[in-house]
């Protein structure tokens, strides 16, 4: 009879293997691909396909001596449309390393890993980014909203950028805690009046649903409108993170003007709460004159309490779309991280990175 016991004694005492939760399934998910050394492609995977829209996926290639390059293509009609432009686009980019690219993902299904389900929460006019990790607003240090740029003209039309991808540095927040919305607005409904009345709006929706601190970021017209809701509900907000904020204001046709309506804009700030940080680049197209706009902003910030930054990169990415880029995330992605929630942040202008994305 005894040892007959002994082996289901063995197996009580034997340790239990810790349940697998929501939360570990996605570390799981967002871990680097198997075999990878590249840091760039663990940044590429890890953070900048988690603001991809569906119906994403991500392809990449790697050489024998650990180069590697990746794309990932987002807001695709189908899966197969995304499968294939992400290869395409990863083929196009592997030619000079004479590697093979691999699908590794689409949407929350990775290769040879547990698929994670696709957020679907919606809050009045704001959606949960569909691959960040939702903490939900009891157990979220905040939550972010992102405002994509505005759509370009072409033929008259306009181009719908609301599958247009939220940028790498973005996901940090989301591992340090965060919830990660967006503020996706209609081609033809992105003017800055009725826009930025419809992200004030939303503000009170995300108090009820339980979120205590709110960070508005963007980038372009997205960046405007976020500095524009800071000017009218700042009571609302904790932090904005503003990405090359475009000069076009509410008149694009003279760059006084445009320089006058960022005057306007950064007057209206208030001189307390929230955090303000502005990122702007030196050959930004829809910034002819960085310079002029820095010193505006600095003149503003120096009047005012509350923790402001204004990040303006020497070196590196320095378009328009430089903010999307994995350069950029990998020099001041842990710097913006930084800003939105240490209790002594980075202030100042700042012109060198802040260290490597963790």
């Amino acid at each position: 009879m005894g040892m007959r016991i002994l082996p289901l004694l063995l197996c009580l005492l034997a340790p239990v293997a810790a349940a697998q939760t929501p939360e570990t399934i996605y570390r799981a998910f967002t871990d680097r691909p198997p075999g990878s050394t590249s840091e760039t492609l663990r940044i590429g995977w890890a953070l900048h396909y988690r603001g991809a829209m569906p119906h994403s996926a991500f392809a990449f290639a790697q050489a024998p001596d650990g180069r590697a390059v990746w794309n990932f293509s987002g807001a695709q009609a189908s899966p197969e449309a995304a499968r294939e432009a992400a290869m395409a686009a990863c083929g196009r980019a592997a030619q000079p390393l004479g590697a093979p690219c691999r699908l590794f993902a689409v949407d929350g299904a990775a290769e040879g890993r547990a698929a994670i389900a696709l957020a679907d929460t919606r809050i009045g006019p704001l959606r949960a980014s569909p691959l960040h990790f939702q903490h939900g607003p009891g157990r979220a240090r905040g939550v972010v909203v992102w405002s994509h740029g505005r759509a370009s003209a072409l033929g008259g039309t306009r181009r719908d950028s609301r599958g247009a991808p939220a940028h790498g540095w973005v996901s940090l927040l989301n591992d340090a805690g965060w919830d990660i919305f967006r503020f996706d607005r209609e081609p033809h409904d992105d003017e800055l009046e009725s826009a930025t009345a419809q992200l004030v709006a939303a503000l009170p929706l995300l108090r009820h649903a339980g979120y205590q601190r709110i960070l508005l970021a963007g980038q372009s017209r997205g960046a405007w409108h976020s500095l524009a809701a800071a000017g009218r509900s700042a009571e609302m907000i904790h932090a904005v993170i503003a990405v090359a904020p475009a000069m076009h204001g509410s008149d694009s046709r003279f760059q006084n003007a445009a320089l006058d309506d960022w005057r306007r804009l950064v007057a209206a700030l208030p001189m307390g709460g929230p955090r303000l940080a502005a990122v702007l680049f030196r050959e930004d197209a829809f910034d002819p004159l960085p310079s002029a706009r820095i010193e505006r902003w600095e003149a503003r910030m120096q009047q005012r309490q509350a923790p402001s930054l204004m990040l303006s990169p020497a070196s590196g990415p320095a378009d328009h779309g430089a903010g999307a880029q994995a350069g950029f995330t990998q020099a001041w992605g842990l710097c913006l991280l930084r800003f939105a929630h240490d209790p002594m942040p980075p202030t100042g202008t700042q012109r060198d990175g802040c260290g490597p994305a963790r």
